[in-house]
């Protein structure tokens, strides 16, 4: 009886995830994460192209070119939030 016992609550808590991830998934616009999907994508293609050129400069100057990386990588965040931003209040 136990054993039926468990596999009937585990039954429901499996079901209880299923119908949980279906309503976020559904309360999810779809414009941001199609938009979040491409700016990945722009960003690993951005990534691999500045990881070489790094590893191509002289080890004085690696240290400044991380940090320059970090910075641009923070300003396109910021640009892409402040875009973000106007088109919610455009709406």
């Amino acid at each position: 009886m136990q054993s039926k016992t468990m596999i009937i609550i585990a039954l429901v808590a499996g079901l209880a995830l299923v119908i949980f991830n279906i309503a976020i998934s559904y309360n999810e616009p779809d414009t941001v994460s199609a938009e979040i999907a491409s700016t990945e994508v722009a960003n690993t293609d951005n990534t691999a192209n500045t990881n070489d050129d790094i590893a191509n400069k002289p080890l004085g100057q690696q240290p400044k070119a991380i940090l320059d990386k970090a910075n641009n990588q923070i300003e396109q965040a910021q640009q892409l939030e402040s875009d973000k931003m106007a088109q919610l209040e455009g709406q």
